[in-house]
């Protein structure tokens, strides 16, 4: 077995990264490396899918089975692993040499295709494999076939790991328990509207479910990081830089704007202030804020993100404040909500191309003459509402008459993919840039069957 060194750095290292492993599992493929080493890598990369844990090898041979040939490949192919030094540091430069190596690969294959038989006609399929494979080495592929039965085994998998660990069925928390409840969190690829009259706290949504999926668990008040945080990516086509800078630190601090911009603060003010800047400074995740003009296009975005990426680390999370003020890739198209619904079809494609949750922010239409602004339904979108087509979750403002002169904000869920509709309560906090969590949301309530009866009980007791 003629291995490149290469090929076992790269193996080393998904096997012993968890960071590392999760990103090579979610964006490449064993066919990257040497056909030798695709049913390892395969074995692997399954593992790190199923459980979010790096594999022993303990866990590897279990996997493997029975089959006494497959048992002594694993073992010997984890042997050679083992003695393998090798630079993290390195990981990603290398991994860009394998890809590398794999289109050059596909070009010479594709070569000697045409060499043997030049008819096109004959070869188009093969040759449109070979491009394919060559363009799409860099993204995650969107699609998968297989057979349901074929799809059992991972299936039976994935199942008993959820069994043994209920945590991998949870996908990421937005801070909002009811949401989260309904929901078990957003799973990765997610596109979630966020729906509201002008005025009515669109971006502050937007905002505050951005750190919360950028802090998660963790606390300024903590001395250690604890949980899962995750890198955020916050494209600002309406605030600038600076501004938007300062929501988020009067938000993460719970400091009022007004006095971050007065500097005029409390000695209390002035402790979680420091808390703040420091636990930005030493936290493991970025937020990445990207200050770009309106009329920016999805493509644009996606381009920014691949170079974060290439220069930091993988971000999960992508906030864009908002759809309606961005242009349409496609510059043929002149009618505004055409334009609107080609591009929530482009910011679709972005999150499912590198299996993201992307947020964006949509405009509501103002209701007719006589009817309040708290009815709520796809039909405020009017001739738009083909925007909510590829979302994977659609959450509406309501604003009430009078609406500044309640502490909470209804929010509906008017479109959830993976399980059902409801609404739930907000609890405007504005003069620190954020919607916090109702606490109404009881335990009492989380052990009801019926969605419809936690939801009724859940704004009875937000009422009294």
């Amino acid at each position: 077995m003629e291995v490149e060194k290469l090929d076992l750095d790269i193996l080393k290292t998904i096997i012993s990264n968890r960071k590392y492993g999760m990103e090579f599992s979610q964006d490449a493929s064993e066919k990257l490396l040497h056909p030798d080493l695709w049913r390892f890598a395969k074995l692997v990369i399954d593992y790190l899918k199923i459980y979010k844990e790096v594999p022993t090898k303990r866990a590897l041979i279990e996997k493997a089975g029975k089959n006494e040939a497959f048992l002594a490949y694993v073992e010997k192919i984890y042997s050679k692993i083992e003695t393998i030094k090798y630079e993290e540091k390195e990981f990603k430069l290398d991994l860009e040499r394998l890809k590398k190596r794999y289109q050059e690969n596909a070009v010479v294959r594709l070569k000697a295709l045409l060499k043997k038989d030049s008819d096109f006609a004959k070869n188009y399929t093969s040759i449109q494999s070979a491009l394919v494979a060559i363009k799409e080495i860099d993204t995650q592929k969107v699609y998968a076939q297989h057979t349901l039965r074929d799809g059992i085994e991972n299936f039976v998998d994935r199942f008993k790991a959820r069994r043994e660990n209920p945590d991998l069925a949870k996908g990421m928390y937005t801070g909002f328990t009811s949401l989260d409840f309904i929901t078990n969190g957003l799973k990765s690829p997610s596109y979630v509207l966020c729906c509201g009259s002008s005025g009515s706290g669109k971006s502050t949504l937007l905002l505050s479910m951005a750190v919360n999926m950028f802090m998660q668990n963790n606390s300024i008040d903590n001395d250690k990081f604890h949980g899962e945080g995750n890198s955020v990516i916050y494209y600002s086509l309406e605030i600038p830089y600076e501004e938007c800078f300062d929501k988020l630190i009067s938000y993460i601090s719970q400091i009022p704007l007004r006095a971050i911009e007065t500097t005029n603060l409390t000695d209390e003010q002035k402790i979680r202030l420091d808390k703040t800047l420091k636990f930005i400074k030493n936290y493991e995740h970025e937020f990445l804020i990207v200050d770009i003009p309106k009329g920016a296009t999805a493509s644009q975005m996606e381009a920014i993100y691949s170079d974060f990426v290439e220069r930091k680390n993988k971000s999960k999370v992508v906030v864009v404040d908002y759809l309606g003020i961005m242009e349409c890739d496609d510059k043929e198209i002149d009618q505004d909500h055409l334009k609107q619904t080609a591009i929530s079809e482009d910011l679709y494609k972005f999150c499912r191309v590198h299996d993201l949750i992307l947020l964006t922010g949509v405009q509501l239409n103002e209701t007719q003459q006589g009817k309040q602004d708290s009815q709520m339904g796809v039909f405020r979108l009017a001739r738009a509402k083909a925007i909510i087509n590829p979302s994977t979750l659609c959450l509406m403002l309501e604003t009430k008459p009078e609406e500044q002169n309640y502490p909470t904000m209804n929010c509906h869920i008017i479109k959830n993919r993976r399980g059902p509709k409801g609404q739930f309560s907000l609890r405007k906090s504005f003069e620190t840039c954020a919607f916090l969590n109702d606490t109404g949301f009881s335990e009492e309530t989380q052990n009801d069957q019926d969605i419809s009866l936690q939801l009724e009980k859940f704004e009875i007791e937000n009422e009294e």
